[in-house]
């Protein structure tokens, strides 16, 4: 049961004021390192949809092009060109936000200080979110189909990214446009393959430089953004290893949702069922216990800790499944990821972000039975890769698809 009576603790109205502070002002989504370097116009003037408008298509405005000078001997005339408003389509889709503050923690904060304003942190928390959700957005919209891709990844010889890949990759995709590069984005595998590349002095070609106020690597010259929310679409994982006394066979389906290497460690010896955890890192951090049976009914490796360290925020992409056979509490099956990823090499104002600024507003309400109060916010926008930069012939995003090293 959830009623809206304000809270004498916690006051909706301060929260709302706060948010709306954080997300009214210029600077809002700059946090985000495309942003901050102009690879996307960032609009906040979509109209009202409500939840009716997910999955909508809009359309996005740009100007086309005038097209390219033309010879005109004397005595003749030509056809003139028109600038003209166009518009592309986009689909509007929803991310929410929701969290809950125990009255313990208001108290808390209230009587004690040091502990910080929960209003100010809870308006920080919510920008990083909503600036996190724009730039899985525009990286999804940024590695679909239909731009130049430079595919070299090879499941047998892997070749990982290098200064003459990338050269390659924009001088094929874009010619004698090259003019405006404003970054490329990269898996944070990718970047350690970066780090490790030298001249023949023994130099690092990744340069670290200031941009935007703040450090930034270079490669080729272009400012490097990291993200693990870059595609890794096609990696598998390699064939399970099974330790221990007389382990049941385990299957392995699904796509890693990152770089794996992934430990299933059997907790209690038992005939037919009994219970697992995982670990993503080879060992280091494990999941909470989940239960498992020898019946060939896939698991989800799905950590169901609080605040998991496993895996992204606790899941791993993939499930297993057991054979029959007994299991030994000094069972162990591992695996390993096959990494494929894409680079992203992006033109200025190749990529569109067009959100709600008024439908993003802190809404709050109280649980009794739970003795908390919630809030939560929902972020209705489209996020668009124009078919060609304003001016060019060609889109502003080149893909690249490789290896990485030890994966």
């Amino acid at each position: 049961m959830a009623i809206t009576t304000v809270s004498d603790v916690f006051q909706p109205e301060i929260l709302t004021e706060a948010v709306q502070g954080v997300f009214g002002q210029k600077t809002a989504f700059m946090g985000s390192r495309l942003a901050a370097l102009g690879a996307v116009i960032v609009e906040g003037t979509m109209p009202e949809g409500g939840p009716d408008a997910i999955g909508v298509t809009v359309k996005v405005p740009y100007f086309g092009t005038l097209g390219e000078f033309v010879n005109n001997p004397d005595g003749s005339s030509i056809t003139p060109s028109k600038i003209a408003q166009t518009s592309e389509q986009a689909t509007v889709t929803r991310d929410s936000l929701a969290f809950e503050v125990s009255r313990w923690a208001q108290g808390n904060a209230a009587v004690n200080p040091n502990v910080g304003d929960p209003y100010e942190e809870s308006a920080r928390q919510a920008m990083v979110a909503a600036e996190r959700a724009m730039d899985k957005r525009i990286i999804t919209a940024s590695a679909a189909a239909g731009v130049y891709i430079k595919d070299v990844y090879s499941a047998t010889v892997p070749i990982t990214i290098s200064w003459d890949l990338v050269v390659d990759a924009k001088t094929e995709g874009w010619g004698d446009e090259q003019d405006d590069i404003v970054a490329m984005l990269v898996h944070s595998h990718t970047h350690k393959d970066m780090l490790k590349l030298k001249d023949g002095a023994g130099r690092p070609l990744l340069i670290e430089s200031q941009v935007g106020g703040g450090p930034i690597d270079r490669f080729c010259g272009l400012p490097v953004v990291i993200s693990d929310r870059v595609p890794v679409t096609g990696s598998t994982m390699s064939a399970v290893v099974a330790t221990g006394t007389a382990p049941p066979v385990a299957t392995l389906a699904g796509t890693p949702l990152g770089t794996w290497k992934l430990h299933i460690d059997c907790m209690l010896s038992h005939a037919s069922d009994t219970l697992i955890r995982f670990s993503t890192d080879g060992g280091n951090t494990w999941s909470a216990n989940i239960a498992a049976t020898d019946s060939g009914v896939p698991v989800d490796l799905i950590d169901t800790a609080t605040d998991s360290l496993v895996g992204v925020n606790g899941k791993t992409g993939l499930t297993v499944a057991f054979a029959a056979g007994a299991f030994n509490a000094d069972n162990l099956w591992t695996s390993t990821t096959s990494l494929k990823t894409m680079s992203l090499i992006l033109k200025r104002r190749a990529l569109a972000f067009w959100y709600n600024r008024n439908a993003l507003a802190m809404e709050t309400d109280k649980d009794i039975r739970a003795h908390t109060n919630l809030g939560a916010m929902h972020l209705y926008a489209a996020a668009h890769r124009y078919r060609r930069i304003p001016g060019g012939t060609k889109a502003g995003v080149v893909q690249l698809v490789h290896n990485v090293s030890g994966y």
